[in-house]
């Protein structure tokens, strides 16, 4: 019988024999000696065909013949090709036999399913002869034995899943006994490769997985960004270039993956092309030749080495058509009316688009006796301008044309308009009513002086001029008609330090405030005053759309000095401007004046005004001090809000929730700023907006359910040091006011909650306080308490308010 079947009847027959015997427990352990592809602990490479040594130590005291099974499976449906047992040389140094001899009577092999789905199952069956010495597995037999390999063949679809190995009962052969040379049976345990190795029971019902189990690693490819988005304008520069990460889960352990990236269109570049993890790839855009429109392309990140091979990079190119731009012909305009006369003659400005795109402009204005026709238009157009002095008095009216498209680069544009209406009848004005003249002591005590005569209404005025001072020793003329230059000539022979009054009447037939008075105030002095200015121009800038922080106007100083004599000298200040206002007209020297900017309706640019320093007694008076006013739009940016995340609270079904920004620029001047977002469940109110708009966010709780919701946007500032700024948005929804654990239902546990909270003060309410007020009265006390008691026992007319 020396052909296997033969040895397999002899065995089976012994077999029969040990059932009879009487049997106990003893020692002997089957253990995974070794593992190929093992990496760490129970780790192991996907891919790679995973072979487990398995070693046989013989504890019993006796020779054993021996029937082992076993099965490999996956708790989480990893596959594999196929399973197979085989056998191995000796591992122990100066072992001379293999395993096999020992088995003279029988020795198979057997393969079950080993297909690599559900439970692959092998054994192994050896049976020698008793009474030869070598035969039967030795007393104190402590080696490897075989080896059960599951076949992958470079295959990683099975990564971050389990393969386990377990004992199997597989028929006769896959019996798990040691039978001694004594016939007692022997059950050896079952270990893993390492003592600590634990054992799992496998799933329920099916056992799958059950045994000792390894996980199954591949590196996995990574991708920091899955979507790159560039915008840019038509035929300006390139957006700048943007960046992601390419990683592998395996670069924490030296596992690093060899990449490489592929794209198809032109106009997209990356760098570098090739790499190994973790690397940090560029990619850039090229506009040039594109027309306005949206490109799409792909970046494929290919490794051989990772399981998740390829990945991909969504990469969006917005080109859009160059914004409009406004451009009008005038800077201001000027209309002179007379008070129950006809209207001014209209005047005409034109307004263009000298940037891309459409121009779709709109005309406004706040005061009714101001008309601008068209009042909307799309790009070039003139635009005729009017005013009504209908039921206007004498004086100056000021308003601004305001000329906007939201899609224009610098949008609005603003025009000052100014209507000045006269009397309606004549009026004698001089330039100067009252005149202080200084003549020093000891000079020439002939002089003259000038008065500039003109009609301040409407209509002819003829005038004559008369005195009555023996000082006085001509005028030139005596008589005419307005406009015109009247001179006064003098002759004084007085005491120093008096001073002298003579008056020169202007009178004329036709003027409502005829006669009118012109005085003259001499006086001689030894040393008179003189008029010294600290500086000959003070600056003042203001911004377009903010100021700063504060909102303050700038301010300016100057100092007026006597540096001559006849103190004490009394400065007065005259002025007339929209540009500014002075913190004293009149003080006496030294004297320190601030100017402060005022903020009227004006265009980006610079403008001047003057400041008439004069004193009675000063001999150089006036003295001009040049204003000048800068208007600008200011160049320094960064985006201030007043934090950096806010968190809405909702209940489920009531309308939406809303918050509210107020943007601010760290510098002054203009912010325009846009918002970027995909928040399904974010309605940004305005998208976009300059100072000082208020940003508003709808929260679409009707539309979510119980839970936590975070995401964020970006307001986005071109040329601002910090943008994209970045803003979370967290949306907590519960559903029931009493459900104080934000579980989504109202019961014995949020009792519990409750009772604790009003003795100890927590937990508080979740996910806010006022869920736990299920009375409605705006605080949690204990009638709601007793209101949630009532509740939760069922008690005839209980309920907890504001719940659907």
């Amino acid at each position: 019988m020396n052909t296997l079947a033969g040895k397999l009847a002899i065995f089976c027959a012994l077999i029969l024999l040990v059932g009879v015997a009487s049997s106990r427990a003893q020692d002997g352990v089957v253990s995974i000696y070794k593992l190929d592809g093992l990496i760490s602990g129970t780790t192991v490479r996907a891919g790679d065909n995973l072979r487990f040594l398995i070693r046989f130590n013989n504890t019993t005291g006796q020779k054993c013949d021996v029937s082992n099974g076993f099965k490999l499976s996956s708790p989480d449906g990893a596959a594999w090709d196929s399973t197979t047992i085989d056998s191995i040389g000796p591992i122990v140094a100066g072992e001379a036999q293999y395993f096999i001899p020992y088995f003279d009577i029988a020795f198979a092999m057997f393969r079950g399913s080993a297909d690599g789905v559900g439970e692959d199952t092998v054994g192994l069956i050896g049976a020698g002869s008793q009474t030869k010495p070598a035969r039967q597995m030795p007393a104190g037999f402590n080696d490897s034995v075989f080896a059960i390999t599951a076949w992958f063949n470079g295959k990683k679809s099975s990564a971050g899943k389990h393969i386990c190995i377990d004992t199997s009962f597989y028929g006769m052969s896959g019996t798990w006994v040691w039978v001694g040379k004594n016939l007692l049976n022997y059950y050896p345990v079952m270990q893993g490769l390492t003592l600590s190795q634990p054992y799992s029971d496998g799933q329920p019902g099916t056992r799958l997985g059950s045994g000792y189990c390894f996980e199954l690693y591949a590196p996995m490819l990574s991708v920091s960004k899955t979507e790159l988005t560039f915008t840019a304008q038509q035929d300006e520069a390139n957006p700048p270039a943007q960046t992601f990460d390419v990683a592998s889960t395996g670069d924490g352990i030296g596992d690093h993956l060899s990449f490489s990236l592929i794209e198809a269109s032109s106009w997209l570049n990356k760098s570098p092309s090739t790499g190994t993890t973790p690397r940090n790839i560029q990619v850039s855009v090229n506009t040039v030749g594109l027309g306005a429109g949206t490109y799409i392309d792909s970046i494929r990140v290919e490794s051989p080495g990772a399981a998740n091979s390829p990945l991909y990079v969504r990469v969006i190119l917005e080109v859009t058509s160059p914004a409009p731009t406004i451009w009008v012909s005038k800077s201001s305009f000027s209309f002179v009316g007379i008070q129950s006369g006809g209207d001014p003659s209209p005047q005409t400005f034109i307004v263009k688009n000298t940037g891309g795109n459409v121009l779709n402009w709109m005309v406004s204005h706040t005061q009714t006796w101001l008309s601008a026709s068209p009042s909307a238009g799309i790009d070039s157009t003139d635009i005729t301008v009017s005013v009504s002095v209908v039921g206007l008095l004498s004086g100056d009216y000021y308003d601004t044309l305001v000329i906007s498209d939201p899609a224009a680069t610098n949008n609005p544009v603003r025009i000052p308009v100014k209507l000045s209406i006269g009397s309606s009848l004549p009026t004698i004005v001089v330039d100067s009513a009252i005149n202080h003249v200084i003549v020093p002591a000891g000079s020439s005590l002939d002089f003259s002086r000038r008065v500039y005569v003109r009609n301040g209404g409407v209509g002819a005025l003829t005038f004559s001029c008369s005195e009555n001072s023996t000082r006085i020793t001509g005028i030139v003329p005596t008589s005419g008609a307005a406009p015109e230059s009247v001179q006064v000539t003098f002759k004084l022979a007085g005491v120093s330090n008096l001073t002298y009054h003579d008056t020169v009447w202007i009178t004329s037939p036709e003027a409502v405030n005829s006669p009118y008075p012109v005085v003259f105030l001499t006086r001689i002095v030894d040393t008179p005053a003189v008029i010294s200015l600290s500086r000959d121009t003070v600056n003042l800038t203001t911004y377009l759309c903010s100021q700063n922080e504060d909102s303050v106007l700038p301010f300016d100083q100057f100092v007026v000095y006597n540096v001559g004599g006849g103190n004490p000298m009394i400065v007065n200040l005259l002025t007339e401007s929209d540009l500014f206002t002075l913190s004293d007209l009149s003080m006496e020297a030294t004297a320190l004046f601030t100017v402060q900017a005022a903020y009227p309706a004006l265009l980006a640019g610079v403008y001047y005004d003057t400041i008439l320093v004069t004193s009675e007694w000063a001999i150089n008076s006036p003295q001009k001090l040049i204003v000048r006013y800068e208007r600008t739009a200011g160049t320094q940016r960064e985006i201030l809000i007043p934090h950096d995340s806010i968190t809405v609270f909702g209940q489920e079904h009531t309308g939406p929730a809303e918050f509210r920004l107020q943007m601010g620029n760290r510098y002054p001047g203009c912010l325009p700023w846009t918002v970027d977002e995909e928040i399904p469940w974010l309605e940004p109110s305005p998208a976009n907006g300059n100072l000082l708009d208020w940003f508003m966010g709808i929260v679409d709780i009707d539309n979510l359910v119980l839970g936590t919701y975070r995401d964020s946007l970006y307001f986005v500032v071109s040329g601002a040091s910090n943008s994209p700024k970045k803003f979370i948005v967290t949306a907590k929804v519960w559903r029931y006011y009493g459900d104080i654990n934000w579980s989504g239902f109202v019961d014995v546990i949020d009792l519990s909650w409750l009772v604790s909270y009003l003795t100890t003060g927590s937990p508080v309410p979740l996910p806010l306080y006022i869920v736990g007020d299920v009375t409605c009265d705006d605080v949690v006390d204990l009638t709601d308490l007793s209101t949630m008691v009532a509740y939760i026992t069922s008690q005839p007319g209980a309920y907890l308010c504001g719940n659907p």
